[in-house]
Formats: structure tokens, sequence, C-alpha cells
């Protein structure tokens, strides 16, 4: 049983009860207010789900209130519809993308020639690793390769980030002149 504001208890049954009635008093009314701005079946959902989320409601006279009550509910029905919206909305920007970098990645197709070069690239930065000092490659393979921050690695390895920042700076300025001698 739970107390509501006035002292008084409701059941949970009571409350279901109220629940339901509301539901068959004010649904009909509620799509029939809401179906020309939004279109009839997800105002339908919408509606269910704005009396669903009130059976979670504690009980009490006000709540009581406000669920016979016809624009409190449509309130909350309009507030469902939004997200719905909102997250139809969103899905279909992530869709778009989804689709624009296919077609980006579908237009700009690797050639042999280009896979060629990539793979002579990664070959170097593995061959410029592994001249590394044997103590210096876990650390700068965890910050480069493992994207672990400065902190992590230190606790890990015990060296100190300023000259973790010193090894990670060579390796890349030595990576960069291999691969273009002219920087």
């Amino acid at each position: 049983m739970h107390e509501n504001g006035f002292g008084h208890g409701i059941e949970v049954t009571q409350w279901t009860a109220h629940v339901e009635r509301a539901y068959e008093g004010n649904a009909q009314r509620l799509v029939a207010a809401l179906s020309r701005a939004y279109g009839r079946s997800i105002v339908e959902d919408a509606v269910q789900d704005a009396f669903a989320r009130a059976l979670s409601w504690t009980p009490t006279a006000d709540r009581l209130d406000n669920l016979m009550n016809f624009h409190f509910m449509k309130r909350c029905t309009v507030r469902i519809l939004f997200r719905y919206i909102r997250t139809d909305i969103r899905r279909a920007c992530r869709e778009r993308r989804r689709s624009s970098a296919a077609r980006t990645s579908a237009a700009g197709a690797c050639t042999p020639d280009m896979l060629l070069e990539a793979k002579e690239r990664c070959d170097l930065a593995v061959k410029v690793f592994d001249e590394l000092p044997s103590w210096q490659r876990p650390v700068v393979q965890m910050i480069l390769v493992g994207s672990r921050t400065r902190r992590d690695v230190a606790r890990i390895t015990g060296v100190r980030s300023t000259t973790q920042n010193n090894w990670r700076h060579k390796f890349v300025t030595d990576l960069r002149h291999r691969l273009d001698p002219r920087d």
C-alpha cells in the first residue's frame, strides 16, 4: 500500500483500475486530437505508452486527478511523441551518414598501386619500430597502437610521462623522415 499526499493509501490494484478507467475514457479522444498532426499509428503507440508509464507512478490523489485530466495526459502523450520523433530523426541521420560513408569509400576505391604503397609504408613503420631499443618498444606501442594514456603507461612501466613523450616524438619524427625525406 502506498501513502498519498493526504495520508490515504491507494493500493496497486486500485491504481491499476484507475489507470484502466482513465485509458478507456481518454484514449480515443487523445488519438482523435493528435492524429491529424502526427499520424494515427504513432499516436496510438504514444497514448498506450503514456498510460503504461502512468502505471509506474506512485499513486497519490494528485496523480489520480492528473490521470483523469485529458489535457495533462495529452501533454504526456505529446512529450512521448517528441521522443519518438527525435529518435527517428537521429536514426535517419545515422543511416544517412552510413550511406554517405559507403558511397565515399566506394567512389575512392583502392587501386592495386595504392594497396602496394600502403603495404610498403606499413612495412617501413614496422622496420622503424623494430630499430627502437627493446626498453622503448612497449612504451611506444602502448601509446601509439594501444591508445593508452601516459598515466596508464607510467603506472604499468614506471617510465615518466616526459620520457614517454620524448620516445614517442623521436619514433614519429624518424618515421616521418623515412616516409618523406624532404621533411
